[in-house]
């Protein structure tokens, strides 16, 4: 593991608990509860759903309450734990749990229908853009869904910010640039549109 990501994932190890309580509920997030459904809605084959950097279950927790079957991937132990634990008190609900990095996706090809990354490429570096995306592209069935959120903007480097105590990786992108880069990793298709959050937004790609 590089040092960008290591110190990216210690950071989440050590304020795992904090980090999942603040982002556990949707109205700290305008528009991302429409987001998130509307990918559950959107997907039209039977395999499972890739929540990629799950962090506290959140999400991984509303597809599987929409009949989903859903595995939540995380790099971090620790906020694994913290989604494995809320999720259980929900005993409807079909999740599995797996430590991964986004760059090394340890999933045979075209299985998911559905691919969730919320945040989470955003602390890819930019050379490992491309080669990430075109990891996703290879886990779809055909006709499967990418929705990945991301922020606009150039540059990228180390930040502290939020309820994570630590530096974290930040990389900035541009929509329109972003949609190309899914396209040349492999989509058929690729959009985004403002998510209402900021320079917040949500790139959708189909195989």
């Amino acid at each position: 593991m590089d040092s960008i990501t290591e110190t990216t994932r210690a950071s989440y190890e050590h304020s795992a608990h904090t980090y999942a309580d603040s982002t556990w509920e949707y109205y700290n997030f305008p528009g991302l509860q429409r987001d998130a459904f509307n990918f559950s809605e959107s997907l039209q084959t039977t395999g499972p759903v890739l929540d990629l950097g799950c962090g506290g279950g959140r999400d991984a927790n509303f597809f599987a309450s929409h009949g989903h079957r859903v595995i939540a991937a995380d790099i971090s132990q620790e906020m694994l734990r913290e989604a494995r634990s809320r999720i259980a008190s929900f005993r409807d609900r079909k999740v599995d749990f797996a430590c991964v990095d986004i760059r090394q996706l340890p999933f045979r090809e075209k299985i998911f229908s559905g691919v969730w990354a919320s945040g989470s490429l955003l602390h890819v570096p930019r050379a490992d853009l491309l080669p990430s995306l075109r990891k996703i592209a290879k886990v779809l069935m055909p006709g499967g869904v990418a929705a990945l959120s991301m922020k606009s903007g150039a540059g990228e480097g180390w930040e502290q910010s939020g309820a994570v105590s630590g530096s974290r990786w930040f990389t900035y992108v541009d929509p329109i640039a972003f949609s190309n880069l899914m396209r040349l990793a492999g989509f058929k298709s690729a959009s985004y549109q403002p998510s209402g959050r900021g320079t917040w937004f949500l790139a959708t790609g189909c195989i």
